[in-house]
């Protein structure tokens, strides 16, 4: 997970207040870091998924993702709490973006969202993302838990 989640692409108490604003926010730190090298064509390609049905997954967690041309690595980004439509009708209270390169969409992607939901069946790590206070905590709960 050290190859794809990085501390300058978490966000915790974010200024965000709309699912727009938080995916914007998001998308502008993966273009800081290089990953991304055309913001709004990743978040074309993100609105677009989000339109195809809900990637707020319920249990206060929204995993948003687009597969993009645009994405030079694959990586992921994450945030606090956003209005977003969830399967379960319950406030997102964690935001984790997936950027996916074009040419890595059959593998590699499957492979990170596999992890990613290993962890998040977990109850008890749900609760801990919950309450990380820090973009040291947060980092260490999804690296240290694959």
């Amino acid at each position: 997970m050290t190859q794809v989640i990085y501390e300058e692409l978490l966000i915790i108490h974010s200024s965000a207040r709309t699912k727009r604003q938080i995916l914007k926010e998001l998308t502008q730190l993966m273009t800081d870091k290089g990953v991304i090298s055309d913001t709004e064509s990743f978040l074309e390609d993100v609105y677009q998924r989000e339109a195809e049905g809900a990637t707020g997954i319920g249990q206060g967690i929204a995993i948003p993702h687009g597969k993009s041309t645009s994405v030079r690595q694959t990586v992921i980004a994450a945030a606090d709490p956003i209005p977003w439509e969830t399967l379960d009708e319950r406030p997102v209270e964690i935001v984790i973006l997936f950027a996916v390169q074009e040419g890595d969409k059959n593998k590699g992607h499957l492979q990170l969202l596999q992890k990613i939901a290993v962890l998040l069946a977990r109850e008890k790590f749900i609760k801990e993302l919950k309450k990380a206070t820090s973009i040291e905590e947060l980092y260490t709960l999804l690296t240290q838990n694959d």
